[in-house]
């Protein structure tokens, strides 16, 4: 009837048939298994607190984590936008030729302002306040106008520069591209973002006047790009981040 803590659950007819010794080891033995049931349930409800408290001390953590990774993002989106904002005055002049180049200051500045005033902007080299090659042996120039006013002008205006093709060419200057400066972190969100359009991924991307912006599709509204989360949250994380190796 009964072996160690198994108890076999007898019918009323059985009960009703079963000796008084009988009934009394019964009784014992359903004692003993229900004492026990009590203990295991006992102590499962403890477990299951234990279980609680750690889930609730966890997920404190975790909202704790990202809140800190919400609160560094933050920062970041300021720290890039304050880095960029210092080169609210500058542009970048690429494709040059080597004798423009490696012209001594003030004569690069005097050749700037010729091939910028190509633009139907009067510029003159007093509206330059530093201007130097950007990186050794490269092609680029990168100057910084005295006021943000006629850095803006030459941004609008560059357009111009395709009606002025000859004269280009008579300078030796046909194939020079006019940009803004672009700090490291809007220069790497840039690069992802011309990739991102040339494979298909997003409509359009372009930046002005401090800001990166893309359109997702022909028809969509345009977005602002600050973070390289904005990128994370449309496309695969790590085909962007394979991106960065300029394959």
């Amino acid at each position: 009837m009964a072996n160690g803590d198994e108890v076999e659950l007898l019918d009323e007819t059985t009960l009703a048939n079963l000796g008084k010794e009988e009934l009394l080891k019964y009784t014992v033995n359903l004692t003993k298994l229900f004492s026990n049931f009590l203990a295991l349930a006992k102590k499962n409800e403890s477990d299951i607190a234990i279980l609680r408290n750690t889930n609730d001390l966890l997920v404190g953590r975790v909202n704790s984590l990202e809140q800190k990774l919400e609160n560094q993002e933050d920062i970041k989106r300021t720290t890039i936008r304050n880095s960029q904002y210092l080169r609210n005055k500058q542009i970048e002049i690429k494709m040059l030729p080597a004798d423009v180049v490696t012209l001594k200051i003030p004569d690069l500045k005097v050749k700037m302002a010729e091939l910028l005033s190509l633009t139907d902007t009067e510029v003159t080299s007093e509206d330059i306040g530093k201007c130097h090659p950007l990186g050794a042996g490269g092609k680029t120039i990168i100057m910084e106008f005295r006021e943000r006013e006629k850095r803006d002008e030459i941004l609008q205006a560059r357009k111009n520069l395709k009606n002025k093709k000859t004269e280009l060419a008579e300078k030796n200057c046909a194939s020079i591209m006019i940009l803004e400066s672009l700090c490291r972190d809007y220069s790497k969100l840039d690069f992802l973002c011309r990739r991102l359009k040339s494979r298909n991924v997003i409509h359009d991307t372009w930046f002005f006047n401090g800001r990166l912006f893309i359109k997702k599709t022909e028809f969509s509204s345009k977005e602002e790009v600050s973070h390289i989360n904005d990128l994370y949250n449309f496309h695969d994380k790590a085909k962007i981040d394979n991106m960065l190796s300029r394959d």
